[in-house]
């Protein structure tokens, strides 16, 4: 299982990545724009590494207790990282939001508007996540109704045909249809615990059809106009060889995949922060600085500044901390 574990920490530093790209100004930079492609959609990857620790860990189910722990270890953490980008919506320090009409929203009183956030994860970036993957807890008797070798195949692909018929929400505005889209890769996820030879036999030659399946997805997207229909098929691919790769060269505990893989959940909750103060800092300055050079950047100080916070946090709140970030 180590190596499932190494995925999920690479899954969430693809996340990360991915919004460092879009945080920076594009300069047509080739390099950029593979990076954009290859990284974009990582949360697939994401999902599918929690479909397939859910029915791993699935044994002596106990709903109750299983919705119980969501709600300490994801529903407390959401609430409370959210306070900071709540706040900005009530004091009408945000003056810009992709979909939210933020006149009707400003007509609300305080609670309304932070009922409304929080239920649509419309405050940052990042946490529309939250309200898609509760669709996914509160699903998990019927996921587990379907859960053997004869029904999840079926159940995978009627999910496929769907996913790639509705797509991604443009702004994942919509949690029922973000739940739709991402259901092929949670579902992915538990049929690679049922049928482990998919990716184990992919295991010794895993490095070099990954590169050929990078650059392939590369090649389709110079050949296509892609779509999140599209993307899917192709990270689903990526998704198998990924963790077919961590099966042959990453089954054995690495100190920082694992610091990452642990504080992942606090890491997609927390990251938004910063991918977002980094776009308001190229919008007021004009900054010039772009390119793989300026992404890389931004990546490293996303993710440093994310891990500050978990350290500060830690240290404020010492062996509390599980209880209001979930790690």
């Amino acid at each position: 299982m180590q190596f499932v574990n190494n995925f999920r920490g690479i899954a969430i530093l693809m996340v990360m990545m991915a919004h460092a790209v879009s945080a920076v100004p594009s300069n047509d930079s080739f390099l950029v724009y593979m990076l954009d492609v290859l990284l974009e959609n990582s949360t697939l990857l994401f999902v599918a590494v929690a479909g397939y620790l859910f029915s791993f860990l699935s044994v002596n189910f106990n709903y109750v207790q299983f919705l119980k722990n969501k709600f300490y270890a994801v529903l407390v953490p959401y609430f409370f990282i959210s306070i900071p980008a709540i706040m900005l919506f009530i004091f009408e320090y945000k003056q810009v939001h992709r979909w939210v009409d933020l006149a009707w929203l400003q007509q609300l009183n305080v609670f309304e508007q932070a009922g409304y956030l929080l239920v649509t994860g419309a405050h940052l970036g990042p946490l529309w996540f939250i309200p898609m993957i509760i669709l996914f807890y509160l699903s998990s008797p019927l996921l587990l109704m379907i859960n053997n070798k004869w029904t999840l195949p079926i159940a995978f692909f009627v999910s496929l045909v769907a996913a790639y018929y509705t797509g991604r929400p443009e702004f994942n505005e919509n949690a029922l249809e973000s739940f739709v889209y991402f259901m092929p890769a949670y579902l992915l996820g538990m049929l690679l615990v049922k049928y482990k030879k998919i990716y184990e036999t992919f295991s010794p030659f895993s490095l070099v059809l990954g590169l050929v399946w990078l650059a392939f997805i590369v090649m389709v997207s110079l050949s296509v106009e892609m779509t999140s229909s599209i993307d899917l098929l192709l990270k689903l691919g990526l998704t198998v060889l990924m963790l077919a790769f961590c099966k042959q060269y990453f089954d054995y505990k690495n100190r920082w995949l694992d610091m990452f893989a642990r504080l992942s959940f606090f890491l997609f909750f927390i990251h938004g922060y910063f991918s977002g103060a980094i776009r308001v800092f190229y919008r007021v300055t004009h900054l010039e600085f772009e390119g793989l050079a300026a992404v890389l950047m931004s990546f490293v100080i996303i993710t440093l500044a994310s891990l500050s916070v978990f350290v500060v946090l830690k240290l404020m709140f010492s062996h509390h901390t599980k209880r209001f970030i979930g790690v």
